[in-house]
């Protein structure tokens, strides 16, 4: 996707849905130009278009101009990730996935992320209302390896969400100063 897609299909309420197999975009109010490093990005995924839509007002309040991309599945949350990791131009900030979704789990784009050239220090929070059992073990896993993973029960607040944005975020740039890379 170009950065002229940036404002693809916004709506009054400054939200996009996706076309096709292709995440929305919001928010990208000013150019990359007008940045001096690389474009932060935010993607979410989430098969439930209400929630999509509370994440991405609560991102837009929070990171006005922000550009935000909204998936209905792990498999449009992945195809925005690989456009932004594969745009020397952006920098993906924070990815934001359901767990339970159709095509493709959480964990599943969570495992993939984290394989990708410039995935292993993207933050990552993971939402979900229910669980099956057997999954329960492979997330505590992951939240025991990962200090960049983090996991919110549905329903949450706006608050919440935005307190585990700042959280990893601080995290990730105590990480970077560490190991002197961006």
């Amino acid at each position: 996707m170009g950065d002229a897609e940036i404002h693809l299909g916004a709506g009054d309420d400054g939200l996009a849905e996706g076309v096709g197999s292709r995440p929305a975009l919001v928010g990208g109010g000013d150019s990359p130009a007008d940045h001096p490093g690389p474009q932060d990005c935010i993607v979410v995924a989430d098969d439930e278009q209400s929630l999509r839509n509370v994440v991405g007002r609560v991102l837009a309040r929070s990171f006005p101009g922000l550009p935000v991309s909204l998936g209905e599945n792990g498999v449009e949350g992945l195809a925005a990730i690989d456009e932004i990791l594969g745009d020397l131009r952006k920098r993906l900030l924070v990815v934001i996935s359901d767990q339970m979704m159709p095509e493709m789990r959480g964990e599943e784009l969570y495992r993939v992320l984290r394989s990708r050239p410039g995935g292993k220090n993207v933050p990552f929070i993971m939402m979900s209302g229910w669980m099956p059992d057997d999954l329960l073990p492979e997330i505590e896993s992951i939240k025991k390896g990962d200090p960049l993973f983090r996991f919110l029960d549905k329903p949450f607040t706006p608050q919440a969400l935005k307190a585990c944005i700042d959280e990893l975020l601080a995290l990730r740039r105590e990480i970077e100063e560490l190991s002197g890379s961006n």
